[in-house]
C-alpha cells in the first residue's frame, strides 16, 4: 500500500502526457480540417512552410540581405496542398514596390496545357489615371468623361469595342461588324502551330466550323490528348466539345504516327464573337486547319511551330498582328533570327530572351518570321491573313500600357476587375480570390499558383516579396463532414480540365 502514491503519480504523469498528445492532435486536426470554414497558410518564400512548396524554379527568386525576395526571373510558381476541400482561396501578397512595377498572381486552371487565370495585384496606370470612376466591389469603370452612373449601367450599354480597354476583366462587350459577309466556302490554311491556341471567331448567319490536322511529335513523356471547345466569351460551360485521345505513344522517342484530325461545329448561333479553345500539350502541332468563318483571330499569342533543329525545312511565315506592343522569343539556338514587324525589326539574339517592339494603332501589321520557330505575344490579336483580322476584343491593359497608348487608340473607358493595393510602412498588400471549382491540380494533387513580375524578364526593377498567404474558405462544417471532404478531395486528383480563360507560360516550373 505504501507504494500506491508512487503508482498514482506515474499514472497521473502518463495520463497527462496522453492528454497532451491528444490535445496537440486535436489542435492540429482542427487547424488542418478548418471546421470553422477558414484555413490560412503563409510562406516567406525562404523557409519551409507546411503544405506550401518552395518557389519553382529555385533560381527565379533571390533572398535579399534587407529582407524579402527579389525577382531575378519570372514567373515563379508555388504548389499548395490544402488538407481538405474548400470553396475559395484568397491569395494575399505582401511586398515592397517603390517603383510601382506591375505584379500579378495566378492560379492554374488547366494541368493539360499549363493555363493560368491571372489577376493584376498592382497596375499603377489604373491607380493614377485622372478619369471619372464608378465602382461595384472590385469592379470599376474608369471613363475619360463620365457617361454612366454605375458599372451595371455601363455593361448594359457599353461603348464600341474599339474605344474600350479592360484590366483583369473577363467581361467582353458585344461586337458587330458592319456589312459582314460570311465566307462563300471553307478555307484551308497550311500552318505549323504548337500547343494550345485560343481563337476568337465572328459568326453571322453561318455555321461555326474549325477543323485541325494535328501531329503528336512525342518529344516529352506523357499523354497528349487534344480537346477543342466552343464558348461564348465569359462563359465557363462550352457550347460544343470535341476530343482526340493520345496517339498511343507516351514516350519521348520523337516518333509520330502521322496526321490525325479533329473538328468542331456549331450551327444556328446568334451573331457575335465566339471563343474556340484548342487545348493540348506542347507535343502537339497543328499542321493544317480549315475554317468557315470569314473572320477569326488568335487571342494574345501564337506559338509558331519549330521545324528548326528537327527538320531541314525552315519555311518563313507571315502573320498579322495588332495591339500596342509585340514580344517575341525562341527556344532554340538554331532559330535566332531577325523578325520584320511592319517597318521595324525584332532581333532574337539569345535563347528564350524576350525582345519587343511597338505596334502602330489601327490596322494590323505584317510580321515576317524567317525561320518560323518563335513565340509571339501581344496585348491584341494575331491573324493568319489580313482579310481574317478584325477587332475581336477590347485593348487589354498590360504592364507596358501607358496613358499615351490609350490616347493614340481613342480609348474612352476602362472596365477593370481590380482593387488598388493598401500600403502601410512601405509594404503593399494586395490579393485576388479564386473559385476552387475552376482550378485544376497537378498530378501530385497540389494547386499551382504563379507570381509574375513582367519587368523582371527585361532586367527592370520588380517588386520585392515579403510573404504570401493562402486563405482557404468554405462554409462551416461538422467534424464528420470535414473528414468526408478529405476523402472527396482524393477523388479529384489526376483529371484534365478545359478552361475558357487563362494565360499560358511556356516554361515548365519543374
Amino acid at each position: 500500500m505504501k507504494h500506491l502514491p508512487i503508482m498514482t503519480f506515474r499514472f497521473v504523469v502518463r495520463l497527462a502526457a496522453a492528454l497532451a498528445v491528444v490535445g496537440v492532435f486535436v489542435f492540429l486536426a482542427a487547424k488542418a480540417l478548418a471546421p470553422g470554414g477558414e484555413l490560412t497558410m503563409r510562406t516567406d518564400l525562404i523557409r519551409p512552410a507546411p503544405s506550401v512548396s518552395a518557389p519553382k524554379p529555385p533560381n527565379r527568386l533571390q533572398q535579399l540581405d534587407a529582407g524579402g525576395v527579389a525577382f531575378v526571373g519570372t514567373p515563379a510558381y508555388l504548389d499548395v496542398t490544402p488538407p481538405s476541400a474548400f470553396d475559395t482561396v484568397e491569395v494575399r501578397v505582401n511586398y515592397r514596390n517603390p517603383t510601382g512595377a506591375w505584379l500579378e498572381v495566378g492560379a492554374m486552371t488547366s494541368a493539360l496545357d499549363g493555363s493560368f487565370d491571372l489577376r493584376p495585384l498592382e497596375a499603377r496606370l489604373a491607380d493614377v489615371l485622372p478619369w471619372a470612376r464608378v465602382t461595384s466591389g472590385r469592379r470599376q469603370v474608369i471613363e475619360r468623361e463620365r457617361r454612366q452612373a454605375s458599372v451595371e449601367a455601363f455593361e448594359a450599354t457599353p461603348p464600341s469595342v474599339t474605344t474600350l480597354a479592360t484590366l483583369g476583366s473577363r467581361w467582353l462587350p458585344p461586337v458587330r461588324i458592319a456589312d459582314y459577309r460570311p465566307a462563300e466556302e471553307e478555307r484551308a490554311f497550311r500552318v505549323s502551330l504548337r500547343g494550345r491556341q485560343r481563337l476568337l471567331a465572328y459568326v453571322a448567319n453561318e455555321t461555326l466550323h474549325f477543323g485541325f490536322s494535328v501531329q503528336d511529335m512525342n518529344r516529352q513523356v506523357g499523354a497528349d490528348p487534344v480537346t477543342v471547345a466552343v464558348f461564348r466569351p465569359g462563359d465557363s460551360q462550352p457550347l460544343a466539345v470535341a476530343e482526340l485521345p493520345d496517339d498511343g505513344n507516351v514516350t519521348a522517342d520523337q516518333r509520330s504516327v502521322g496526321l490525325r484530325s479533329i473538328s468542331v461545329s456549331v450551327a444556328d448561333l446568334p451573331e457575335g464573337v465566339y471563343q474556340v479553345e484548342f487545348a493540348t500539350t506542347g507535343d502537339v502541332f497543328i499542321r493544317e486547319m480549315t475554317a468557315s468563318p470569314a473572320k477569326f483571330v488568335f487571342a494574345g499569342r501564337m506559338y509558331l511551330g519549330d521545324h528548326v533543329a528537327y527538320s531541314d525545312r525552315t519555311d518563313p511565315v507571315t502573320v498579322y498582328a495588332s495591339g500596342t506592343r509585340l514580344e517575341a522569343r525562341t527556344g532554340h539556338q538554331e532559330s535566332l533570327q531577325t523578325i520584320t514587324v511592319g517597318s521595324s525589326v525584332v532581333s532574337l539574339e539569345a535563347v528564350n530572351a524576350r525582345q519587343a517592339t511597338t505596334l502602330p494603332a489601327g490596322e494590323p501589321v505584317a510580321v515576317r518570321v524567317p525561320k518560323a520557330d518563335a513565340i509571339l505575344e501581344s496585348d491584341g490579336v494575331f491573324a493568319l491573313s489580313r482579310e481574317a483580322w478584325f477587332v475581336a476584343r477590347p485593348l487589354e491593359i498590360s504592364w507596358h500600357t501607358t496613358a499615351d497608348d490609350l490616347d493614340k487608340r481613342g480609348i474612352t473607358a476602362v472596365l477593370a476587375d481590380y482593387e488598388a493595393p493598401s500600403v502601410a510602412d512601405g509594404v503593399s498588400t494586395a490579393s485576388a480570390e479564386f473559385a476552387v471549382s475552376e482550378l485544376d491540380q497537378t498530378a501530385a494533387g497540389a494547386y499551382r499558383f504563379v507570381l509574375h513580375a513582367p519587368e523582371a524578364a527585361f532586367g527592370e526593377t520588380a517588386p520585392v516579396i515579403e510573404s504570401v498567404e493562402f486563405v482557404w474558405r468554405r462554409r462551416s462544417v461538422s467534424w464528420a463532414e470535414a473528414w468526408s471532404r478529405i476523402r472527396e478531395r482524393a477523388t479529384l486528383l489526376g483529371h484534365a480540365r478545359l478552361t475558357a480563360v487563362g494565360r499560358i507560360f511556356d516554361e515548365s516550373p519543374e
